[in-house]
C-alpha cells in the first residue's frame, strides 16, 4: 500500500498534464495557452503536496528526500547551543593553541630530520634525548588535540576539565627539564665546571619541573571537578620559574661565550652566532612563560594561559634542537 503512493502520484500527475496538453491545445493555431496550463499545473500540484506532502514539514526535506520518506519521518528541531562570550573566547584560545602548536610541530620534526642527517657523529645519549623528545612531543599534540576535541565538540553548552589536558601538562614537564638541564650541562661546561654559577641554575630548573607536577598530579587528582585556578600555587610556581630559569640561561650562555672572544674576526663571528642560538633558545620560552602567569593571575577565565602553554611545550622542544 506504502510502496504503490509514489507510483501513484506520478501517474496522477503525468495523466492531468496530458489530459490538460490535449483538451487545450488549438491544432490550427499551434499555440498552447501557457497561462491556463501553468494554472492547472499549479492545481494539480497543490493538490498532490496536500496528499502526499504535508505542509508541517520542512521544504528542504521537498528536495533531498522522496515523498514516502517526507510523510513517514519525523523533523529534527534546530538545536542550538548557547554559550558566553567568555566561553567562545576560551573556545578560540584552544583552536588558536591548536593550530600554533601544529605549525611549531612540524618545524621540529624538520630540526629532527635535518639533525639525524648532519650530525651522526654526536653521542650515542644525545641522539636518544632527541629521540625521547620527538616522542613526547608526539604524544603532547596528540593529548592537545583530544583536549580541543573535547572542548570544542564533546562537552557542548558545559566547559569541564578533561584528563588529557592534566597529562599534556605532565609532559610538557618533561620536555623542559630535559632543555633546561641539557643548557645547564652546557654553562656547566663553557664555564669551566663552575659550579656556583650552574647549581642555582639546576635548582631552578629541578623547582620548575617539581612545581609542575604537582599542578598536573593535582588537576588530575580532582578529576571533572577541577576549575581553572584549583591549582594556583604550584602553577604560579611553575610559570614563574620557567621564566626565570629561561632567561637565566641564556644571560648565562651569553655573558660566557662573550668572555671567550679572542679579537680574531672569524672567531669571533663564530661566538657571535652561538650567542645569538643562546638568546633565541631562552627568549621565546621566558617570553611565553611570562605571558602566561600574566594572563593566569589576571584573567584566568579566558584560558589565554592555556594556548599559551600549548606553546611552550613546542618551544622547549625547538630550543633543545637548536642548542
Amino acid at each position: 500500500m506504502l510502496a504503490s503512493i509514489p507510483c501513484q502520484a506520478t501517474v496522477f500527475a503525468l495523466r492531468s498534464t496530458l489530459n490538460l496538453f490535449f483538451d487545450r491545445w488549438n491544432p490550427r493555431e499551434a499555440v498552447i495557452p501557457l497561462n491556463t496550463l501553468w494554472a492547472r499545473l499549479s492545481e494539480v500540484f497543490s493538490s498532490f503536496d496536500l496528499v502526499y506532502r504535508p505542509r508541517s514539514f520542512r521544504h528542504s526535506f521537498y528536495f533531498c528526500l522522496p515523498p514516502l520518506a517526507t510523510h513517514t519521518m519525523a523533523p529534527q528541531p534546530d538545536v542550538t547551543i548557547s554559550r558566553t562570550r567568555m566561553e567562545e573566547i576560551s573556545l578560540g584560545m584552544v583552536l588558536l593553541g591548536v593550530i600554533f602548536s601544529s605549525l611549531l610541530y612540524g618545524i621540529m620534526l624538520t630540526q629532527t630530520h635535518k639533525y639525524y642527517q648532519r650530525f651522526k657523529k654526536d653521542p650515542l645519549l644525545i641522539k636518544l634525548l632527541v629521540f625521547v623528545v620527538l616522542i613526547l612531543n608526539t604524544f603532547s599534540l596528540v593529548f592537545v588535540g583530544h583536549a580541543s576535541w573535547y572542548y570544542l565538540v564533546t562537552t557542548g553548552p558545559r566547559i569541564r576539565s578533561v584528563w588529557s589536558l592534566n597529562v599534556e601538562f605532565a609532559l610538557s614537564m618533561f620536555m623542559s627539564a630535559i632543555s633546561e638541564i641539557f643548557l645547564t650541562c652546557r654553562v656547566y661546561k663553557l664555564s669551566r665546571k663552575n659550579i656556583w654559577l650552574t647549581a642555582p641554575l639546576l635548582s631552578v630548573a629541578l623547582l620548575h619541573f617539581v612545581s609542575g607536577e604537582v599542578a598536573a598530579i593535582e588537576l588530575m587528582l580532582l578529576g571533572k571537578s577541577a576549575t581553572v585556578l584549583s591549582a594556583k600555587v604550584p602553577s604560579i610556581l611553575r610559570l614563574s620559574s620557567a621564566a626565570v630559569c629561561d632567561t637565566a640561561i641564556a644571560a648565562s650562555l651569553t655573558y660566557i661565550l662573550h668572555s671567550k672572544r679572542t679579537g680574531f674576526k672569524r672567531n669571533d663571528k663564530i661566538i657571535n652566532h652561538l650567542i645569538l642560538f643562546s638568546i633565541n633558545s631562552g627568549v621565546f620560552t621566558s617570553a611565553i612563560s611570562i605571558a602566561s602567569l600574566i594572563t593566569y593571575v589576571t584573567i584566568p577565565k579566558t584560558w589565554v594561559y592555556t594556548a599559551l602553554c600549548f606553546l611552550i611545550s613546542r618551544l622547549y622542544a625547538t630550543s633543545f634542537l637548536c642548542s
